[in-house]
C-alpha cells in the first residue's frame, strides 16, 4: 500500500515539473533534441522511458547522462511520457537549465 502511494506522489511529482518546465520553455523533447542538450551540458534532468525499443538508445543516453552528471529517471511507459509532455509518443525527455 505504502509503495502505490509513493509511486502515484512521484509521478504527480513528475507531471508537476514537466508542466513547469514547459511552461519556462525549459523543456526538450525527443532524442535528438535531448542528446544535444545532453552533450551542450544544458540538460539538468533526463527523463527516459523504459520501454523504449532501441536498447542502443537507452545505452547511449545513459552513458551521456553519466558522463555529463545529469540526473537521469526512468518512466515506465513512453505512451505515459507522451502523454506528460503532451506529445503522442516519445522516448525521452529533458528539462534543460535556465541562462543566467
Amino acid at each position: 500500500m505504502k509503495k502505490i502511494k509513493k509511486l502515484v506522489l512521484t509521478e504527480k511529482l513528475i507531471k508537476l515539473l514537466i508542466k513547469q518546465s514547459r511552461e519556462q520553455n525549459l523543456l526538450c523533447c525527443g532524442i535528438n533534441e535531448s542528446i544535444k542538450s545532453i552533450l551542450d551540458k544544458k540538460a539538468q534532468l533526463c527523463i527516459l522511458a523504459a520501454n523504449c525499443e532501441l536498447k542502443t538508445l537507452k545505452i547511449t543516453v545513459r552513458t551521456l547522462c553519466m558522463l555529463n552528471k545529469i540526473h537521469i529517471l526512468v518512466i515506465s511507459d513512453k505512451k505515459k511520457l507522451g502523454r506528460l509532455c503532451r506529445v503522442k509518443t516519445f522516448v525521452i525527455a529533458c528539462q534543460k537549465k535556465k541562462c543566467s
